[in-house]
């Protein structure tokens, strides 16, 4: 099944997707505390205003939880994952906006509230997301207080100027200092001599694809890679040279790969490649590419081959790791039968149709 064809800078890489879904796993305790606080605050303002309006906002936050949930549970596997983030954002933005409407404006009590939320977009956005989510979130909060009390505003407007650079620099330093931590993180899921995704990435995409079945079957392939030859380049030519060669043969599949295709390193001359939406067939084929163009390259000068193994289901219950072990059993057959050759392993069970 071929993807819908989405703007690239609106889609996500692989590695920008793990980052974006491990950061809302972290923040996960924060979102439920600023969750809690809100409606805290409201309970605590319908002591102050009409409770009419308080249980109109109640009513559309409690209408809006279906989508926050719904949300949540779409962008671990989505293309485009901070869309459903912003879809998210801009829930909490309006009912936080209407809000102000009711209670006072530039004096209402809810104002404090909105600085969660720029902590919140400052943790979870790059820039290019976070400033025109940013200038959303105080165009709505200026148009709420200007509708809660003009008079007010006209009164006092250094007031709303002020909380307007607040809210802007609560946003801004928040996403400084989540900057430097996922600077500091991005090394736990790329390797680090080869720039492609590791091990850890590998185990974070396990976790996301083992929440069950889906609604239609999944058509999935995987290729397992094993250098031949590689040892011998080391205990002649020392780690240095192997290095060389990792770094060029790293570098030889990624870009032979398609946009939508995996590359992680696993670990020594171990490489795994995941292919969405490709029956084994065409993982044979591709598989068979990259083995030619490995046994071409000779890089750094060395004779080294690549051995591969591929594995495919067409499943409505995919499960990666048994799939990922039936690839590395047809990569042992690959070695035994004489290295530098494709081995396909055997089609676990019957094809399941896709649900209609």
């Amino acid at each position: 099944m071929s993807h819908v064809q989405l703007p690239r800078w609106l889609e996500s890489t692989e590695a920008q997707r793990v980052r974006q879904v491990e950061i809302e796993r972290r923040i996960l305790p924060i979102k439920l505390a600023v969750a809690l606080v809100l409606w805290v605050g409201l309970a605590l303002l319908a002591l102050s205003f009409p409770v009419r309006d308080v249980l109109l906002t109640a009513a559309c936050g409690l209408a809006y939880m279906p989508v926050m949930a719904y949300a949540d549970l779409r962008l671990p596997r989505s293309r485009v994952p901070l869309v459903w983030i912003v879809l998210q954002e801009i829930g909490i933005i309006g009912v936080l906006a209407f809000t102000i409407t009711w209670s006072g404006g530039v004096h209402s009590p809810a104002l404090p509230m909105t600085m969660p939320v720029a902590i919140i977009m400052g943790t979870r956005f790059p820039l290019p997301w976070l400033v025109p989510l940013a200038t959303v979130a105080i165009t709505a909060f200026v148009t709420a207080i200007w509708i809660g009390d003009r008079e007010a505003l006209r009164a006092a407007p250094v007031e709303a100027l002020s909380w307007c650079a607040a809210f802007a620099l609560a946003a801004a330093l928040v996403h400084m200092l989540a900057g430097a931590e996922r600077r500091a993180r991005k090394d736990a899921i790329h390797d680090a001599l080869t720039g492609v995704l590791n091990r850890k990435a590998l185990e974070i995409r396990l976790a996301d694809t083992a929440d069950g079945p889906t609604r239609r079957a999944e058509t999935l392939s995987v290729i397992a890679a094993d250098l031949d030859g590689f040892k011998e380049v080391n205990d002649r030519f020392g780690h240095e040279a192997g290095d060389d060669v990792l770094r060029e043969v790293a570098a030889t599949l990624a870009g032979d790969l398609r946009a939508d295709d995996v590359l992680y390193r696993l670990g020594g001359d171990e490489f795994l490649v995941i292919l969405p939406a490709t029956p084994t067939s065409e993982a044979a084929e591709l598989a068979e590419r990259l083995r030619a163009t490995v046994a071409a390259l000779h890089p750094g000068g060395h004779d080294v081959t690549l051995s591969l193994g591929v594995a495919g289901v067409v499943h409505t219950r995919v499960d990666l790791e048994h799939l990922i072990s039936r690839a590395d059993g047809a990569l042992y057959a690959a070695k035994a039968a004489g290295r530098n050759r494709v081995g396909v392993a055997e089609p676990a069970g019957a094809p399941l149709p896709a649900a209609g």
